[in-house]
C-alpha cells in the first residue's frame, strides 16, 4: 500500500525489497525479516528516506537490546534542515501522508505513528556547528525514562552535554552521527 501511494504521489519507488538476516535470540538463531520501500534515487534530496516494515519484530526488539544504560526508550524524532521549506514541506507531506503542523519558530512537524519528522529552514536556530551545505540531519530526538538519570550517566562517562534548554539534554553526535542527540523525557 505504501509503495502504491508513493508511486501515485510521484516518488517512483523501485519495487519493495524483502530483506532478512539471521539474528541471535535467547532461544537460538532466528530469521529476522523486513521489507523496505524507498523513493527513487534523487527524489528525496535529504538522503535515503524510506519505509521499513518489520515482519518479525519479536526477533529485533529483544529485552537485552532495548534496556539501555542511558534510559532511552525510543528514537522518536529527527530534525532535518532543508534549503527550501516551501518545496520540502509539501514533498514530505506527500511522502508521509501526514499533514504538517507549523510551529512558531518556523519549523514544521509531521507526526507519525511512532515519532515525528521535523523540518526547518536555513534560518532555524541550532546548537553546535552545522554543516556548510544543505540539506542535513540536524538532530535526533531520544525519549528517555528519567532525564536526570541520563544526565548523571553522561556526566559519569565524561560526555559533554548541554542542559541550557529546559527539559532536554543535547549532545553533539560528532562526525560519525552528523547531528545532535537531544534527550528528553
Amino acid at each position: 500500500a505504501v509503495q502504491a501511494r508513493l508511486a501515485r504521489d510521484g516518488f517512483q519507488p523501485p519495487p519493495a525489497v524483502a530483506l532478512s538476516r539471521m539474528i541471535g535470540t535467547p532461544e537460538g538463531e532466528a530469521l529476522a525479516r523486513f521489507s523496505v520501500v524507498r523513493a527513487a534515487p534523487g527524489a528525496m534530496a535529504e538522503g535515503r528516506i524510506q519505509y521499513c516494515c518489520h515482519h518479525t519484530p519479536e526477533h529485533l526488539w529483544q529485552d537485552r537490546w532495548i534496556d539501555h544504560p542511558n534510559g532511552a526508550v525510543a528514537l522518536d524524532s529527527v530534525i532535518i534542515i532543508v534549503s527550501d521549506m516551501a518545496e520540502a514541506l509539501p514533498r514530505y507531506q506527500r511522502f508521509t501522508g501526514r499533514k504538517p503542523q507549523a510551529r512558531p519558530d518556523g519549523t514544521a512537524v509531521l507526526a507519525l505513528d511512532h515519532g515525528a519528522v521535523m523540518l526547518g529552514g536555513p534560518d532555524t536556530p541550532l546548537t553546535g556547528t552545522p554543516p556548510k551545505t544543505l540539506p542535513f540531519v540536524a538532530a535526533y530526538g531520544v525519549k528517555v525514562a528519567d532525564l536526570k538519570a541520563t544526565a548523571a550517566l553522561l556526566a559519569k562517562n565524561g560526555v559533554e552535554a548541554d542542559a541550557s534548554v529546559p527539559g532536554v539534554i543535547s549532545v553533539e553526535g560528532g562526525p560519525a552521527l552528523g547531528g545532535t542527540i537531544v534527550y528528553h523525557g
